[in-house]
């Protein structure tokens, strides 16, 4: 059964945003989506494709408009990965559950973060000592338009395997990237090509230790780059961004750090 909404025109939905505009192939199958409040990314490889991500709550239709503009139907996404278990990353992936009972696949070690079991964020209490400085202000304004305070967990999101993502479009590889959730992940695809790099993608997370060039403090966008392996048995000549870095540059009026 089709979701009540699904006959609904998509630029009623979406205010203005236009996938036209917000999306981008980054390399061969794979698609950055930049959202209005946090970004996604879809993986297509032959009729099958995956979600790394879902954005905020509000950002649901979105997501299905950006899907549709890739010619995709999102009843047909194969798993919808998270990297871990905060809002703006888990925002539609009840709804895809639910609605097209997506498998919902995240790291084992953030499996109860993403159930709602556990909570590893910031607490109420924390956010309101700080509302008085104007970026808290607004980055709480930010957050509730978005939709955060509608979040639902996935309950019925289970953990991944190497095998499971191996049979999964672009055959992801997770990359363990505790801190900033017990967690927390990023995905890398192997180009098909043998001369060519591989891809690391996250969907905004930027590990400890990460060199950023510059970083804007209005909007948060990151711009980074470097080449060198997750670890002693990764191939030397890895590509990795942040999905953050991938559209373009930040070319807001803020100062850039």
């Amino acid at each position: 059964m089709l979701p009540s909404d699904y006959a609904v025109p998509v630029r009623q939905k979406t205010n203005g945003w236009d996938p036209a505009k917000r999306v981008s192939e980054q390399a061969p199958g794979v698609h950055f989506v930049e959202g209005p409040a946090s970004n996604w990314i879809v993986v297509r490889d032959g009729p099958g494709f995956i979600l790394i991500d879902s954005g905020y709550p509000g950002d649901r239709h979105h997501v299905l408009a950006s899907l549709r503009h890739l010619g995709l139907e999102p009843a047909d996404a194969l798993a919808l990965l998270l990297t871990h278990g905060h809002v703006d990353h888990t925002g539609s992936a009840a709804f895809f559950s639910e609605s097209y009972g997506t498998p919902v696949l995240c790291a084992a070690g953030e499996l109860a973060h993403v159930q709602g079991k556990e909570k590893h964020q910031v607490t109420l209490g924390q956010v309101l000592s700080r509302a008085w400085r104007p970026r808290v202000f607004r980055w709480i304004v930010h957050v509730i338009k978005a939709g955060a305070l509608a979040a639902r967990p996935a309950t019925q999101a289970t953990a991944w395997d190497a095998a499971t993502l191996r049979a999964l479009p672009g055959r992801p590889v997770a990359i363990s990237v505790p801190g900033h959730t017990p967690g927390n992940t990023q995905s890398c695809f192997r180009k098909r090509e043998p001369s060519r790099s591989a891809i690391r993608l996250s969907a905004g997370t930027r590990s400890a230790g990460s060199p950023v060039r510059k970083c804007c403090i209005r909007c948060i966008t990151q711009i980074r780059a470097r080449r060198s392996p997750p670890c002693e048995t990764w191939p030397a000549s890895t590509l990795w961004l942040s999905c953050r870095d991938m559209v373009r540059p930040c070319a807001c009026r803020w100062t850039k750090q």
